[in-house]
């Protein structure tokens, strides 16, 4: 794994509090194919909303293992280009790629999307997960990826945001439906995740990463406790998914009419 930035918003995004397990994040998360996104929603916006023809290519912005752009490729056939900045999410997006038969349409790269974004322009669609700071809040990331889209070009946001309670991490729900709609992008449309597929997401996560953290921590006894305390703290986050998040995908377009 290459080192990854001192600043917290890159280990945030990645769920990790303890800095010194960051270099097992690949292995803990290894086998599962999406990384808290949701392809499915993605593809119903693009489907209601986008004509065949009008995107070309795709960008996302922190791919993981490349399940947004690999599932729009075989959809739509809409060429994908995706950046992350874990070497090994990078390499098992390129072998789903092939085991999909979507290779001839995806280009991945190791690459800090915040410096990647600056010289990006005239895309047709960008992805972006909003799972931490990394880009701003919700508002400072929407000003900042806009520039990059084409004249018409379309930004898909995913996000959590808690349902009623301002002390558990995540922006209030309409606290942020009120600044996505303040932020001078057209909203096209919003699917908001069912129960069904956060409930499916959960039990795929927490079969791979229990089973991944037993593993490493016969293998690393010195890490064990920090493993726990990984654990622990996804076992947390799948019951607020469950309880307390509304996750959400939102279509937006760059130009208001």
């Amino acid at each position: 794994m290459m080192p990854l930035p001192e600043d917290n918003s890159i280990y945030n995004s990645l769920d990790v509090e303890d800095k010194s397990i960051a270099p097992f994040i690949p292995s803990l998360l290894h086998g599962l194919p999406c990384l808290g996104s949701n392809p499915d929603a993605a593809c119903r916006l693009i489907q209601k909303h986008i004509q065949a023809g009008q995107v070309s290519r795709a960008l996302d912005l922190g791919c993981g293992k490349g399940a947004v752009l690999i599932e729009l490729a075989r959809r739509f056939s809409i060429r994908g280009t995706g950046y992350d900045i874990m070497p090994e999410f990078i390499l098992e997006a390129e072998n789903a790629a092939v085991r999909t038969g979507t290779d001839s349409f995806m280009d991945f790269y190791c690459q800090d999307i915040r410096k990647v974004l600056p010289a990006l322009t005239d895309i047709d669609l960008i992805i972006y997960g909003h799972d931490s700071e990394l880009l701003g809040d919700i508002p400072q990331s929407i000003q900042r990826l806009t520039p990059a889209l084409s004249k018409r070009g379309y930004l898909l946001i995913e996000l959590c945001c808690s349902k009623e309670a301002p002390d558990i991490g995540y922006p209030l729900w309409e606290e942020t439906q009120q600044a996505i709609r303040e932020s001078g992008i057209k909203i096209l449309g919003e699917t908001t995740w069912t129960k069904a597929e956060i409930k499916k997401m959960n039990t795929r996560e927490k079969k791979v990463i229990r089973r991944q953290v037993n593993i490493l921590s016969r293998q690393y006894p010195a890490f064990r406790a920090a493993f726990a305390k990984y654990l622990q703290q996804q076992e947390e986050e799948w019951h607020l998914l469950e309880n307390a998040l509304i996750c959400s995908t939102w279509l937006t377009k760059k130009h208001k009419k």
